[in-house]
């Protein structure tokens, strides 16, 4: 769990994450689904505590790889915020 002291670029991770949508055409409202609709059958990540996060593999090692995003950047955006608004995608 991140402290206030702890940075987080909350503006990088979205910049990535848009990069990402734009880059594989994705809508705003799928992409926001492949990242955050837990209802989906979506691999769950034991590197997570309680599988809190619960993103296709494939679709998370791209993330991560092409736009050099920590994991616990992503579980921390998902923590903060559940769903993406529109905006920050």
């Amino acid at each position: 769990m991140m402290t206030d002291n702890d940075t987080f670029d909350l503006q990088k991770v979205g910049d990535n994450l848009r990069k990402l949508r734009i880059a594989h055409h994705y809508t705003r409202a799928d992409f926001a689904q492949i990242l955050f609709d837990d209802s989906k059958p979506v691999a769950v990540l034991d590197a997570f505590e309680h599988g809190q996060v619960l993103i296709p593999l494939e679709q998370l090692v791209r993330v991560c790889n092409h736009f050099a995003i920590k994991l616990s950047d992503i579980l921390v955006f998902r923590e903060k915020y559940g769903h993406l608004s529109s905006h920050m995608i």
